[in-house]
């Protein structure tokens, strides 16, 4: 009975370990929309469900900020962005409901000649 709890709390530890390390998870998807920074806010509006989401600081953050800058678009110009990535649920201060932020593990195209149907963007 000792040797079985010992062996779940190494596995625990091990899967704790792995998570802290910022390994993604195995259901990568792709997406595709338009991409702006403006105000320090990086912003996703999502072609296939016209939604708008942002985007988590992970270690692919950077890069993408530094490839929308060498596109030297106006402020609130948008780039069409294709990625790979996942979401990430983050929490708010004061018992907000958590957001869902999208993770970018891979940028495929980055194009600012290209968009979605900016008509779609109402409120935006």
């Amino acid at each position: 009975m000792f040797d079985m709890m010992k062996k779940v709390s190494l596995l625990l530890v091990m899967l704790l370990s792995a998570c802290s390390q910022g390994q993604p998870p195995e259901n990568i998807q792709r997406f595709s929309g338009d991409f702006r920074f403006y105000r320090g806010i990086a912003e996703f509006f999502d072609c296939k469900d016209l939604s708008l989401h942002y985007l988590h600081e992970n270690e692919m953050y950077a890069e993408l900020l530094e490839k929308f800058s060498a596109l030297k678009l106006d402020p609130k110009e948008d780039a069409y962005l294709r990625v790979k990535g996942y979401w990430v649920e983050e929490e708010q201060m004061d018992g907000v409901d958590p957001l869902e932020l999208l993770a970018v593990t891979e940028i495929v195209e980055f194009d600012a000649s290209r968009s979605c149907k900016r008509t779609y963007k109402a409120g935006l």
